[in-house]
């Protein structure tokens, strides 16, 4: 069982090392509790400007429960160095059992401990002022520990909605899932997801995502105008992407959750779209969750996962351009899912 808060400092000295060599005093002087997707979070910062970020972030989600028993806990602190350095362009990310450690920069580093749900960062003044990639920290922690510590399954997928179901859609990195969730919100879909899902959030299970900004490719303005001239950001993973604000752009289409739906494997090849249902028993070997973690699996996890499966996974298999793939999607959802 998680404890509700970080431990309070010990007050015995720390002799053989100068006094905050280690930023030990460095202490929170706000916090709120915010509803994380089916979880909990408290929140706690020094930075007014840091929680602004967070309450964006995570307001949106609604309140949190009325008894949220034990929240996961993000820290996040701000120091400044005397000699200031900018974050570096792409993270470094490193795991090892329970933990997990990002390096920032220079001055920003950031460490959670994924079974317990404790997670802190320090991070530099040039890091609260890119306001993009302060989200990415915190976004990045908060949802590394919603898996183990918050007992929901991430899965690779971009998820709509229509009718009060998802649908959710799985496939390789550049296949083309976030342009097509924006081609379907184009035409009138709920969005819930560009890139990942997370599977729980208590008795009936809900497909949670982060529906506010998509990350596109730059050859996605090809296919839809309206993005031409946008900025493409590096992103911590090393490629470029374009930051849309499809809460803005698409109002009243975010949508933090829907029902479990079917499960799309999308693929490219040429020819027309075929979408085609995989056996059962072929069904659990298609659909691997995002998991580098090597600890925290459980029996409720896998009953999360085997729950997708029985919703039905289906072969997309198309060489169409997105509008195209919307149609084949519509006529899916009327024809083929009761």
């Amino acid at each position: 069982m998680r404890r509700a808060a970080f431990p309070p400092p010990s007050g015995r000295p720390a002799r053989a090392l100068p006094a905050n060599s280690l930023l030990e005093q460095l202490q929170p002087s706000m916090g709120r509790t915010f509803r994380l997707a089916g979880a909990t979070l408290r929140f706690e910062t020094d930075d007014e400007r840091v929680m602004d970020v967070a309450t964006t972030m995570f307001e949106r989600y609604g309140p949190p429960a009325d008894d949220p028993g034990d929240p996961l806990v993000l820290r996040v602190m701000v120091h400044a160095p005397a000699a200031l350095a900018p974050p570096f362009a792409t993270p470094v990310y490193r795991t090892h059992g329970h933990l997990l450690s990002i390096v920032i920069g220079p001055d920003d580093n950031a460490v959670a401990d994924l079974l317990a749900g404790y997670a802190f960062a320090i991070v530099g003044p040039a890091l609260v002022d890119s306001a993009w990639r302060l989200r990415q920290v915190i976004g990045t922690l908060s949802m590394a520990m919603l898996g183990p510590a918050g007992g929901h399954v991430p899965l690779h997928c971009a998820c709509v909605t229509r009718a009060g179901r998802s649908v959710l859609v799985r496939g390789h990195s550049g296949a083309g899932k976030s342009t097509f969730a924006y081609a379907c919100g184009r035409r009138g879909y709920g969005l819930v997801s560009d890139d990942v899902v997370h599977i729980g959030g208590g008795v009936e299970p809900r497909a949670w995502g982060i529906p506010w900004r998509f990350q596109l490719l730059p050859d996605a303005t090809r296919f839809f105008p309206e993005l031409a001239g946008s900025e493409a950001r590096l992103q911590p993973n090393g490629e470029r992407k374009i930051d849309v604000d499809v809460a803005r752009r698409f109002p009243g289409r975010s949508a933090p959750s829907a029902p479990l739906g079917p499960l799309l494997l999308l693929s490219r090849r040429p020819g027309p779209t075929e979408i085609e249902r995989v056996p059962d028993d072929e069904a659990a070997s298609e659909i691997e969750p995002v998991w580098p973690w090597q600890v925290g699996w459980s029996a409720t996890h896998q009953a999360l996962l085997d729950g997708v499966v029985r919703n039905g996974v289906y072969r997309f298999a198309t060489g169409a351009d997105p509008d195209a793939m919307v149609d084949a999607l519509d006529a899916f959802l009327a024809s083929e899912v009761p």
